[in-house]
């Protein structure tokens, strides 16, 4: 048992995975084949096989290159590409990528297609993440941050990230037009009686300006912790639930404000998404 313990575990290569998913290993040189990966995604299925992976060179660390391999079986179509990051300057969550940024080049978590693109998601921390969308020859298209909740009518359905050690969490949801390379805000929406009830309630019982300087606390009562989950698509419209909470407010706060679930619905409506209900319902506690 001591012995199997001190054995190191062989490191999974290429041929490993490329086997494991029924992909013809041929098509690849023994010294790729032979290469321990890590980090890596595959599609969740072989209509095209997706995988992007790291280089294993033992060192621990990351290596500066994203490998991406797109085989399709119904051709026998293979094709391969490297994501080299850049350093590009940090224009805020909001923005679109046009090159791949060097903070982008964390572990893939996620590689997927549809409707002519390819997103994968990459880890920067537990706040935050890119969305490298690349077109189907695997040329980049465009870069977000944040990370893929879904995909409807050739449009990505994608979290925005955040501020890792903020001290509210306040989750934004978008939606990003590949083809148009349009992005549009969808959640927080200004028009929000749902939100406006919440932060007037948040604003009855906020801190001391002493408590929010020694906090470094904005203390805005707009701006205030929310989550956003159980994303669904529909033909043309999807919904969303996201969980409001005074938590980061001080105890008062955090005591006397409930917290509480909104479902709303974003509809395509004369060629616009729009956020056309909402339904709030006290938390479970």
């Amino acid at each position: 048992m001591a012995l199997l313990a001190m054995t190191p575990l062989r490191a999974e290569t290429l041929a490993d995975v490329l086997t494991a998913h029924k992909i013809p290993v041929n098509l690849f040189s023994a010294s790729d084949r032979q290469q321990p990966i890590t980090s890596y995604a595959v599609s969740s299925d072989n209509s095209p096989f997706l995988l992007a992976y790291y280089d294993d060179d033992a060192s621990g660390r990351l290596p500066s290159v994203l490998h991406v391999i797109r085989y399709d079986e119904q051709i026998h179509q293979l094709r391969r590409a490297d994501l080299h990051g850049a350093k590009i300057p940090f224009l805020g969550f909001s923005t679109i990528m046009e090159q791949v940024s060097s903070n982008c080049l964390g572990s893939a978590q996620d590689i997927s297609e549809k409707d002519g693109f390819i997103t994968i998601n990459t880890h920067i921390n537990p706040s935050a993440g890119c969305v490298l969308v690349l077109n189907t020859d695997l040329t980049f298209s465009a870069g977000l941050w944040g990370w893929v909740l879904a995909k409807i009518d050739g449009n990505i359905i994608f979290e925005e990230s955040m501020i890792h050690f903020a001290p509210v969490q306040s989750a934004k949801l978008s939606i990003y037009d590949p083809r148009q390379k349009q992005l549009i805000r969808i959640f927080p929406n200004e028009i929000d009686s749902a939100r406006q009830q919440f932060s007037a309630e948040l604003k009855k019982h906020l801190p001391s300006s002493q408590w929010c300087a020694r906090e470094n606390h904005s203390c805005n009562p707009d701006e205030f912790e929310t989550d956003i989950n159980k994303v669904t698509v529909s033909e043309q419209a999807f919904s969303f639930d996201v969980q409001m909470s005074p938590q980061g407010f001080g105890e008062e706060a955090e005591q006397a404000v409930k917290p509480k679930t909104v479902h709303y619905t974003c509809k395509l409506k004369d060629g616009k998404w729009l956020l056309t209900s909402a339904e709030a319902s006290s938390a479970a506690q």
